[in-house]
């Protein structure tokens, strides 16, 4: 099944991707493509939601880009015993390498405004060694991309 939405529809389809594990993330040709683990469990919806995606064990969450000079990527820590907050931006491309050593990705949710399509996942980097060691600190990424066209592809 695919859902298409008008980017700056409020409408956007992607509830059931909340808590779901990032698979891989693939940047090519100004497309992002995010591919998820599903999993889901009856309890946790009230309505018809479960009994309509079941089936489906993935989905790709394609982002066609507007824009590939105004995106922003960053990772953000929660605060420390001091107060302190650590943001670190990054690149699209760092953070397709970074998705692949992450020990999980956890979709949060996606917003719209306009052409602007907002991502936040949970990030946990706990196992991180080298020059990956400076990523543990982060609990959060945000990601603000311009965007032309979103879809979802459930298989």
């Amino acid at each position: 099944m695919k859902t298409d939405f008008e980017i700056s529809s409020v409408n956007i389809p992607y509830g059931v991707l909340h808590d779901q594990k990032l698979k891989s993330m693939k940047y090519i040709d100004d497309e992002i493509i995010f591919t998820f683990d599903i999993e889901l469990y009856p309890q946790n919806y009230l309505d018809d939601t479960y009994d309509k995606y079941k089936n489906y064990k993935y989905c790709d969450m394609k982002v066609q880009l507007s824009s590939t000079e105004d995106n922003y990527c960053c990772l953000s820590s929660c605060l420390d015993k001091n107060d302190e907050y650590k943001g670190l931006e990054i690149t699209i491309e760092e953070l397709c390498d970074l998705s692949k050593k992450a020990n999980y990705l956890l979709f949060n949710t996606c917003l719209s405004n306009g052409n602007e399509f907002r991502i936040l996942f949970s990030f946990g980097f706990y196992d991180a060694k080298g020059k990956h060691k400076k990523y543990k600190d982060y609990a959060s990424l945000e990601m603000i991309l311009l965007a032309k066209n979103v879809s979802w592809n459930w298989y």
